[in-house]
């Protein structure tokens, strides 16, 4: 009798932390007339469809201790990419982003590192890393500037490409091949 009655209870226990399992991930799942959302992980969905919104503003110090306001590239397209010495990935995409910066740089390309640090953190990698683009940073600011574009869970790396008219034009969570990246922006060169 307590054998079947622990089964039975057991039973019921399951059935419903699964569905209340199912129902939580459906409401992440996006609805089409949301419109477009570019995520690695479909449950990892922003609060408000990101892709075509115009970009967050934010202000944040540059290594050099220099306040720097997102404005300030307005008319460029811009790539944000948030980053941290510490995520190999990061690393990994970064020599491509000079290249790309000094390919592009002419036709009105800005790649803006944001970094997971303090200056004093960083300083040394840039300089070796030859860096020539601007490098933010504040950790705490970090993270909440990457939540702003839509990286809830503090995925790095986290990019987000910005078209000239500063709307979202695409999001990636995670790594970026070089030739991806380079696709992105002559997808956005060639639009405007």
């Amino acid at each position: 009798m307590k054998k079947s009655i622990l089964l039975l209870t057991t039973g019921i226990l399951i059935a419903v932390i699964t569905g209340v399992t199912v129902y939580q991930l459906q409401q992440y799942k996006v609805k089409p007339e949301a419109g477009p959302v570019v995520v690695e992980n479909p449950y990892v969905v922003p609060e408000k469809p990101l892709i075509g919104a115009v970009r967050p503003d934010f202000e944040m110090q540059d290594v050099n201790g220099r306040q720097r306001h997102v404005n300030e590239w307005d008319g460029k397209i811009l790539v944000i990419n948030f980053w941290a010495t510490w995520c190999g990935p990061c690393l990994t995409e970064i020599p491509a982003f000079i290249r790309l910066q000094d390919k592009y740089e002419n036709q009105g390309l800005q790649f803006v590192g944001v970094a997971l640090h303090t200056a004093e953190e960083i300083r040394d990698y840039i300089s070796e890393a030859g860096m020539n683009y601007p490098a933010l940073v504040g950790e705490e600011k970090a993270i909440s500037v990457s939540r702003s574009f839509g990286n809830r869970f503090g995925v790095m790396p986290y990019t987000v490409f910005i078209d000239r008219g500063k709307r979202i034009y695409f999001i990636k969570s995670g790594p970026l091949k070089p030739e991806d990246t380079e696709a992105i922006i002559k997808s956005i060169l060639f639009e405007d």
